[in-house]
């Protein structure tokens, strides 16, 4: 019977273990509810440059398959 609670006792730590892990810092404060189209981060986006908007555009066709 003792091996039985010892077991049991062992699968509880095992269990509050794996629980306890899943609290990490980085895991603090995260965004949990998202509405599509709004942007809930600390820091703003900056604009594209026109030569990366270009790049963009360029790979966006290649990736489309049309090569104009």
């Amino acid at each position: 019977m003792t091996s039985r609670s010892f077991l049991r006792t062992m699968v509880g730590v095992a269990i509050v273990a794996v629980v306890l892990g899943g609290c990490r810092e980085s895991e603090q404060d995260r965004f949990v509810r998202y509405e599509p189209g709004v942007y809930k981060g600390m820091k703003k986006n900056t604009p594209l440059s026109e030569e990366k908007l270009g790049a963009l555009r360029t790979r966006g066709r290649l990736q489309a398959g049309s090569g104009t």
